[in-house]
């Protein structure tokens, strides 16, 4: 009586099975490690946070002072929403990432007269407490 293989196909050698039993099992493991994070996929109240921080900033930096009011609400915002980030288990060159994608979708946004912006100064304003 012949035994049939568990999967169809060419058997690979006992050595080789060994190797992609491991490296499947070194990718699962490195996927469960990075987590939620990996996708990038903000939660409505964060995106909106980086994109306020980055409005605000923006606005601060039309003052002409980079000390402004506007600035300092836009940082201290921009703080608090990286470290909540690194709380959730973000890694630096990913916060980096999604600050850069903020900056630039609230620039698009308040500076394209044809575009009207996802946030209101006054929305911001709650997002920060103020």
């Amino acid at each position: 009586m012949r035994t049939v293989p568990a999967f169809p196909g060419p058997r690979l050698p006992r050595a080789s099975r060994r190797v992609t039993i491991g490296v499947l099992g070194c990718s699962l493991a490195a996927l469960l490690l990075v987590g939620p994070a990996a996708a990038q996929t903000l939660p409505p109240e964060q995106d909106k946070a980086l994109w306020c921080a980055s409005a605000l900033i923006i606005a601060g930096e039309g003052t002409g002072s980079e000390d402004s009011e506007l600035s300092r609400r836009g940082n201290s915002l921009l703080a608090e929403t990286q470290l909540m980030l690194l709380e959730q288990g973000y890694g630096d060159e990913q916060i980096k990432d999604l600050v850069g994608k903020a900056r630039t979708r609230a620039s698009r946004e308040l500076l394209d007269p044809t575009v009207n912006p996802q946030f209101s100064y006054e929305d911001c304003l709650d997002v920060d407490g103020r």
